[in-house]
């Protein structure tokens, strides 16, 4: 038997719905949210982009306290700036 029809044999194309199950009731709630309490467009935008850039510190600190076993606070002082400046 070939590797791709194993991998169909053993389940790995999966169809589209049973792909995006575990994202539907986030987005469900994303939806619901944004349908009870409606906001501009660019209130939303922003909040996303600010919150990405707070994620990528917080990845930053992560990956350099699980390399040295040391919380260095130099990455979230080098990250706030451009958080500072993206929220400015």
């Amino acid at each position: 038997m070939r590797a791709g029809a194993r991998r169909v044999a053993e389940g790995w194309s999966m169809p589209g719905a049973r792909r995006l199950a575990p994202y539907l009731p986030p987005l469900a709630l994303l939806l619901l949210q944004l349908v009870a309490y409606p906001l501009p467009t660019g209130v939303w935008l922003r909040g996303v982009l600010v919150g990405g850039v707070t994620a990528l510190i917080a990845l930053g600190m992560a990956l350099i306290y699980r390399s040295n076993r040391i919380v260095n606070f130099a990455q979230g002082d080098l990250g706030a700036a451009p958080a500072a400046t993206a929220s400015g």
